[in-house]
C-alpha cells in the first residue's frame, strides 16, 4: 500500500462558526485547519461560498484578457473567438458543479467578464449582452452551470459512465438513511422543472423522460 504522506495533508473545518487554530493529529504531525485550501484547481473556503475560487478564476480570465488584447492587431476575429474559448471561458467551466451555488454577486462578477471578453471579440459596444450570446453562440454562465448539474444527476439516476457507478454503489449501500431517501423521492422532483426548462438545449424531445426512477 502507498505510505502515508502527512506533509502533504490539508485541514479545513466547515461551517457558519469554524473554530480557528484548531489541529488534526495524523501519526505523529499535526495538521492544522486552513480558512482554505486548494484541491485539485478548486479553491474551498471554511463557509463554502467560494470566494477565494471565484476571485481566482476572474483574475485569471483578466489576465487572459489582457494577454489576447496586446494581440488584437494580429489576429482576425475568428481567431480571438478561438482563444476566447480555449484560454477565457475556461476557467468558468471547471468543476462548476462544486462552486455554482456561490454568491450573487459572484454570478454577476463572471458574466460581466465574459461580456466584457465577447465586447473584445466583435470589436461591438453596442450590443446587449444576450445579442453578444446569441452570435456567439454560447448560454451564459450561469445556464452552462445548469446545463451541467442537469446532465449529471441524469446521468447517475441512469447508470451513465463508470463515475456515475460508483456513485450509485455508495447510495444504494445505504437504502434506508435520509441521503438514499433524498436521491429517490426529492431529486426527481428537483430535476423535472430543470431538465423540462433545459430539454431542447440538453437534447431531449421531453423533459418528462429524463426522471424516472
Amino acid at each position: 500500500m502507498m505510505a502515508v504522506n502527512p506533509e502533504k495533508f490539508q485541514a479545513i473545518m466547515l461551517g457558519r462558526k469554524p473554530v480557528d487554530g484548531t489541529s488534526i493529529t495524523v501519526g505523529n504531525r499535526q495538521i492544522k485547519t486552513e480558512k482554505c485550501v486548494r484541491s485539485l484547481g478548486v479553491d474551498l473556503d471554511e463557509r463554502l461560498n467560494f470566494d477565494t475560487h471565484v476571485s481566482t478564476i476572474c483574475r485569471k480570465a483578466g489576465r487572459h484578457l489582457s494577454v489576447l488584447k496586446r494581440l488584437a492587431g494580429v489576429l482576425d476575429q475568428e481567431s480571438r473567438m478561438s482563444i476566447f474559448r480555449a484560454f477565457i471561458i475556461s476557467n468558468f467551466s471547471y468543476c462548476p458543479l462544486i462552486w455554482h451555488f456561490c454568491k450573487v454577486s459572484h454570478t454577476r462578477r463572471m458574466e460581466k467578464i465574459q461580456e466584457r471578453d465577447l465586447r473584445f471579440v466583435y470589436n461591438d459596444k453596442v450590443s446587449s449582452y444576450q445579442d453578444l450570446l446569441n452570435r456567439a453562440d454560447l448560454p451564459t454562465l450561469h445556464l452552462f452551470r445548469l446545463r451541467s448539474i442537469a446532465l449529471e444527476v441524469y446521468k447517475v439516476i441512469h447508470r451513465i459512465r463508470l463515475h456515475t457507478f460508483m456513485i450509485c454503489s455508495l447510495l444504494n449501500q445505504a437504502q434506508s438513511t435520509s441521503e438514499r431517501h433524498f436521491l429517490s423521492k426529492c431529486l426527481p422532483l428537483i430535476l423535472k422543472p430543470l431538465v423540462k426548462t433545459l430539454s431542447v438545449t440538453l437534447g431531449h424531445p421531453s423533459g418528462t423522460n429524463c426522471h424516472k426512477t
